[in-house]
């Protein structure tokens, strides 16, 4: 499976997972201010705290939207 279906992969189970396209742009675009400045430690924490983020807000919309997944 290609990174691109795991991305897009709330979007075809029509999860809402809370973040507005305007805040995740921002999310991306502090990374790439840190990638930019070579703050590799940033960079690295910033991408961290997305991913992990990224999941709690996919996993809320699935107990919520009740797929029939026990999580």
């Amino acid at each position: 499976m290609l990174v691109l279906d795991h991305i897009a992969r709330p979007l075809y189970l029509g999860l809402d997972v809370g973040i507005d396209p305007d805040s995740a742009s921002d999310e991306h675009l502090e990374v790439l201010d840190a990638v930019r400045a070579h703050e590799q430690a940033r960079a690295r924490q910033l991408l961290a705290s997305q991913i992990v983020a990224a999941e709690e807000r996919m996993l809320a919309s699935v107990k919520k939207n009740g797929l029939g997944m026990q999580l």
